[in-house]
């Protein structure tokens, strides 16, 4: 933390600083004091909000005991994209909220950490962050691409994120004059059939 600090004293016109996850490790309820560990360290030579770190999920994030197991065998399931946004447009929402429970920590965090910026959006899959740089309009998005990891020795090649979510976050970004997207995993980490259409 200390030599990041340093390099970034070097740096000039900071105006965001993009962390793409793995703020913790299992999951637990200490993100309050990582973020002041990392991101408060951060904010001092840079002189940027707090709130101009944008940050995402990272699988480290998730705390992996608390979906039921038989949620994760459901979605697992899946063979196709349609699949996947019509579990999470279903209007019984139980399956999708149970889905959610490993990310209940950091999302509690994240909610939290964002609350001043009224026109953030944060949601438990994606965030939009509207900002502006040099008069130009910057939409930053991140989305969560750990909603389906279980471990690291497996998750390469079978996580997923719901198309519909998706194309909800680029039609937010629209009237942005320069789009960022930050996530955790490369798209080499998701199911054949949805890496092919998140392209």
């Amino acid at each position: 933390v200390e030599s990041i600090s340093k390099s970034l004293l070097k740096e000039h016109d900071t105006d965001f600083i993009f962390f793409t996850g793995d703020l913790v490790n299992g999951g637990n309820e200490k993100f309050n004091e990582a973020s002041e560990l990392l991101f408060n360290k951060i904010v001092e030579p840079t002189k940027i909000e707090k709130t101009d770190i944008i940050f995402c999920q990272g699988n480290h994030d998730l705390d992996r005991k608390k979906e039921m197991p038989s949620i994760y065998m459901r979605i697992d399931s899946f063979s196709d994209n349609s699949q996947v946004d019509k579990f999470i447009q279903n209007e019984d929402i139980r399956e999708y909220e149970q889905s959610l429970k490993n990310h209940e920590n950091f999302q509690s965090f994240q909610k939290a950490y964002f609350n001043e910026k009224k026109d953030d959006i944060v949601t438990p899959l994606y965030t939009i962050h509207k900002r502006s740089s040099d008069g130009k309009k910057i939409g930053i998005a991140t989305i969560n691409s750990s909603w389906r990891c279980k471990d690291s020795v497996t998750d390469t090649g079978n996580l997923l994120f719901p198309l519909c979510v998706l194309k909800e976050v680029i039609t937010l970004l629209r009237g942005s004059e320069i789009k960022i997207l930050l996530m955790h995993h490369p798209l080499s980490d998701f199911k054949y059939f949805n890496q092919d259409l998140m392209t």
